[in-house]
């Protein structure tokens, strides 16, 4: 996944990839959440981000951080897998 992220000249633009550009993209390519999904279930690590999908009627989107607990809500999943995607690439980055 290193290799690849170098490779996709993310370094260059990280500054003009923004949540909300993120988030418009997802929501026209629905199918890239459920792979972002399963790369938060692969990426089980601590210390690491991780997107979770609602599991109930009246349930949210988590995207949290372990080990600290941090966790944020989003009703929206093209907007909660867009701040996974960022903070994934940022700790890439980093």
């Amino acid at each position: 996944m290193v290799t690849l992220f170098k490779e996709s000249g993310y370094l260059r633009i990280a500054e003009s990839i923004t949540e909300q550009l993120l988030k418009e993209y997802f929501e026209q390519h629905h199918d890239l959440i459920n792979a972002w999904l399963r790369n938060s279930e692969d990426t089980r690590g601590s210390p690491n981000w991780y997107l979770s999908k609602p599991t109930g009627p009246n349930e949210q989107w988590v995207v949290g951080f372990l080990p600290d607990g941090t966790t944020h809500r989003f009703t929206q999943g093209a907007q909660a897998c867009a701040f996974y995607v960022k903070r994934y690439l940022e700790t890439l980055r980093a």
